[in-house]
């Protein structure tokens, strides 16, 4: 099918109608570091760091240093204590606890009591001294925060689901069968609240 010819005098009228009557260019939006994030994501001065985070996190094997017990109870202090935290570091928490290759190391760092304590009850534990090696067994002080029980249910589930595949079932036999004794504590504290 071949479109009729136009008749003259048109196609500057559909031109005319296509075009805007002021000839002057459009203005530009500058796509630079400094440009302002999204409207749904506040500017906050912490924002810089949890995009880098993130972005490690989103890596196949995210870096080790993202998964210990320091900086999970950084994080979820940071969800719990900052008004308003940034969503971000959420989806950050969310991203590693779906990953099959940090669940050992959630386990060892535990994440599981962690989350279940701060995000579910509004419990934070006391704090690590940097000095210090941890003790297990001490109850210490505890301080009620800000809780976010929802996002505590979404991270265990996940967690959940992760201990239930095959991957993480034998993750977890090979902690407990032959794991150094703090390995064997950690799963055996986190198996009741994985696998319910």
């Amino acid at each position: 099918m071949v479109p009729e010819p136009l008749e003259p005098g048109a196609a500057d009228r559909l031109s005319g109608a296509l075009l805007p009557a002021d000839p002057r260019p459009l203005p530009v939006l500058p796509l630079s570091p400094t440009s302002p994030p999204p409207p749904h994501e506040p500017c906050l001065p912490e924002a810089p760091v949890l995009l880098l985070l993130s972005r490690f996190s989103q890596a196949e094997d995210p870096a080790p240093g993202l998964v210990t017990e320091r900086s999970l109870r950084t994080l979820l202090d940071y969800l719990t204590l900052a008004r308003p935290p940034g969503a971000r570091c959420a989806r950050l928490l969310a991203r590693l606890a779906c990953n099959p290759n940090c669940l050992e190391a959630l386990v060892r760092a535990r994440a599981v009591p962690l989350v279940r304590a701060q995000l579910i009850h509004g419990l934070r534990p006391a704090l690590l001294p940097e000095s210090v090696e941890v003790t297990r067994g001490h109850g210490g002080d505890w301080t009620y925060t800000r809780r976010n029980r929802e996002l505590g249910e979404v991270l265990l589930r996940n967690l959940s689901v992760q201990a239930e595949s095959p991957f993480g079932a034998g993750a977890l036999t090979h902690f407990l069968l032959s794991g150094s004794p703090s390995d064997k504590e950690a799963c055996a504290i986190a198996l009741p609240l994985l696998c319910r």
